[in-house]
């Protein structure tokens, strides 16, 4: 949860309107903020992590598995403002962004959320005027795939199968092979192209998971994902062609 510095107030620039009574325009002064004001910027940091006490939004529906996609354990992961993209360690569950790093699902613009009243816990915790507090214990108050899908045995095996096979540690190694010339790093490559899509074939055949759904029993398609890695893919039905994006980059006009 948040801990609460001595000094939580952010300055900020207030350029008022109007003029003074020389007739000079008022002059610029720093203000503290120390309460929300309704001004979207953190939703569109994208969505939050859910933690435990969230539960119950999933139990009712205010957030449905179409909404959610886990970030697997050695994701990169883009995060606004930064140029680089952030390895997350551990796995955690997110609120889907309407685009790449960019507005939250439920964001509506103008400060307007969807489900205000029901919003997420990290939602409710942050304090954008004392950027220097944040969530902590994170590792224990986060929500699993296990903790939502623990009942279901297929899944749990599905999940721990697709983990194995495609674990973000095994791509990494394997994209260096492949990027310096090694036939097999790229074959290993292409193995787990054809595993992740597959697997999500299944699921959808098997228990009728839809692809946005299969973002939170998977985590997001490798075919996305690569480029974080610095590669793209071209699939044309079972087969995929793995590019570096800088190619990619040059060969557009």
């Amino acid at each position: 949860m948040s801990e609460k510095a001595e000094d939580s107030g952010k300055l900020e620039i207030v350029t008022p309107q109007g003029h003074e009574e020389d007739d000079k325009p008022k002059k610029m002064r720093m203000a503290k903020k120390n309460a929300c004001d309704s001004c979207g910027k953190c939703c569109g940091m994208g969505g939050p992590v859910l933690q435990k006490e969230d539960m119950g939004l999933l139990m009712s529906g205010t957030l449905s598995q179409d909404s959610l996609y886990a970030v697997r354990e050695g994701e990169l992961v883009f995060v606004p403002g930064e140029q680089e993209p952030k390895e997350f360690f551990i796995e955690v569950i997110k609120v889907k962004e309407k685009n790449e790093g960019g507005e939250c699902f439920f964001y509506e613009g103008s400060g307007t959320c969807r489900i205000y009243e029901n919003r997420p816990a990290q939602c409710r915790d942050y304090q954008c005027w004392a950027p220097s507090e944040c969530l902590t214990g994170i590792d224990s108050t986060r929500i699993l795939r296990k903790d939502i899908f623990g009942g279901v045995p297929f899944l749990m095996d599905a999940i721990a199968r697709h983990n194995e096979k495609c674990s973000y540690e095994k791509l990494g190694v394997s994209l260096a092979r492949a990027a310096g010339g090694d036939e097999e790093g790229m074959e290993d490559v292409i193995d787990m192209l054809q595993y992740d899509n597959s697997l999500r074939e299944l699921l959808k055949e098997k228990l009728g998971i839809t692809p946005d759904a299969a973002d939170l029993v998977l985590g997001r398609p490798l075919i996305k994902t690569i480029n974080a890695f610095g590669f793209y893919v071209v699939q044309e039905g079972e087969t995929f062609t793995i590019m570096p994006i800088e190619t990619e980059r040059k060969e557009t006009p």
